[in-house]
């Protein structure tokens, strides 16, 4: 085992540890009257996700929990409280709480795959069955603060490879945080869909900053790992400046918007002048993207029933339309062949639709459909890549917390590219999820 990885489960056994040690015992004989609760958080922790939401949309969150009898949240309120996936935990006086979540999700997936070959790649076509499983433990501790809400966040994630590796790590105080969270360049992420909860959790490092100009309102400036952004596996040169997110998000009624905008630059290797060297001048990009939310009122479950719209345009920047990301809704696999030297000068859109629909309590559906068009330099040119890929499933939950999905999906690739083959997929999964608490 890797020292990260123990480091990873050495950690998570102590914050156990410290939890079960201090935690205080009350001996009381069989006839007294059960004693109340002294473990329990009295705070609702806020969710880290969503520490750029605008003031209103966590209020009505919170009142929406309150009209179902959600008992999370206190008579006594602090800051900080919102929403949370946090689950119970511990209550250390003084200290603040110690809380405990995280999921199961294991599946087995059906694909076909028919390609065309290229001068980089041959033809292909299989047909194949895989199981898969991914399992994320988190550990919170948080406490309130005259600075804000103190929130620092553990997550560890294996797969069915016995990996392990860390799906989040950060300090969230106030309107700040620093560590290895989801880019604040994602917007609808897929969460509806079995091939995201089925594969790596993938987060850059970052430092923000979130600021509420109104309550219907906020505005995140992220500086962000701009490794995590690319798109081949050769060609890249030393990182000099790491890529600048902003987010502006605006909330009213049951529409959400959010409009998102990047820097992004890349330095290359050069072969003939030392392992240090870089070309000259480096490769600047950048990338915007529009969203568009809109819920459903009166619905059984109005947060599962919606419908959203969302766009993307990037130049020099590839990485942000989610090329070779296999947590993407827009993933094209470009070759490995292919050297960052031509892999980042590509341009191209993205754009999705999508909706969900809650039938009942325990039946809901989802489907999208999306597209990437991209232009490569190819050595006959600009080739043109026009990718589209869509799914629908339908998700059975017998009790909280469980859900049982079908799912099928198809996609199709057109290349106009002489290294990047056309060609289609199919698939069809099976997966059941599980979150504690």
């Amino acid at each position: 085992m890797s020292d990260v990885k123990k480091f990873v489960c050495y950690a998570c056994l102590l914050f156990t540890v410290i939890a079960l040690q201090v935690a205080p015992v009350n001996a009381q004989s069989a006839d007294s009257p059960p004693a109340d609760p002294v473990l329990a958080c009295p705070w609702t922790p806020p969710d880290v996700d969503a520490i750029d939401k605008p003031q209103v949309q966590i209020d009505a969150e919170d009142n929406e929990d309150t009209s179902t009898g959600d008992s999370r949240t206190s008579d006594t309120p602090g800051p900080g409280d919102t929403d949370s996936n946090a689950g119970p935990g511990f209550y250390l006086p003084g200290y603040g709480c110690i809380l405990f979540d995280g999921s199961v999700s294991s599946g087995v997936e059906a694909t076909g795959v028919a390609a065309k070959g290229s001068r980089l790649t041959p033809p292909k076509k299989s047909a194949k069955t895989q199981w898969q499983l991914t399992e994320i433990a988190n550990v919170t501790h948080y406490s309130q603060t005259e600075y804000g809400d103190l929130v620092t966040r553990l997550g560890v994630q294996g797969d069915q490879s016995k990996d392990l590796s860390i799906s989040s790590a950060s300090v969230t105080i106030g309107r700040g945080i620093i560590g290895i969270e989801t880019s604040f360049f994602a917007d609808w992420q897929a969460d509806e869909f079995s091939f995201r909860a089925l594969t790596s959790t993938q987060s850059p490092f970052l430092v923000a900053y979130v600021s509420r100009p109104t309550p219907n309102t906020t505005l995140t400036l992220s500086l962000e790992d701009p490794t995590f952004r690319r798109v081949t596996i050769s060609g890249y040169g030393p990182q000099q400046f790491p890529d600048l997110v902003g987010r502006f998000r605006y909330t009213s009624g049951n529409w959400q918007f959010i409009a998102n905008a990047a820097s992004h630059q890349t330095t290359f290797f050069d072969s003939n002048a030392g392992p240090l060297a870089s070309q000259s001048p480096a490769l600047w990009g950048g990338a915007v993207q529009a969203y568009a939310r809109y819920a459903f009122a009166n619905n059984v479950q109005s947060d599962k029933s919606y419908v959203i719209f969302q766009l993307a345009r990037a130049w020099n920047a590839p990485g942000y339309l989610g090329i070779n990301t296999p947590t993407s809704a827009f993933n094209i696999n470009l070759p490995g062949a292919l050297g960052a030297n031509d892999a980042e000068r590509a341009t191209g859109w993205n754009g999705a639709a999508v909706v969900g629909w809650a039938w009942s309590s325990k039946w809901r559906s989802a489907a999208f459909a999306s597209f990437t068009s991209l232009k490569l330099p190819d050595v006959f040119g600009t080739g043109s890549i026009l990718s589209a890929r869509g799914a629908a499933n339908l998700t059975y939950t017998p009790v909280e917390n469980l859900d049982l999905t079908l799912e099928a999906g198809l996609a199709k690739e057109t290349s106009g590219n002489s290294g990047i083959p056309s060609g289609r997929q199919w698939s069809l999964d099976f997966s059941m999820s599980r979150t504690f608490p």
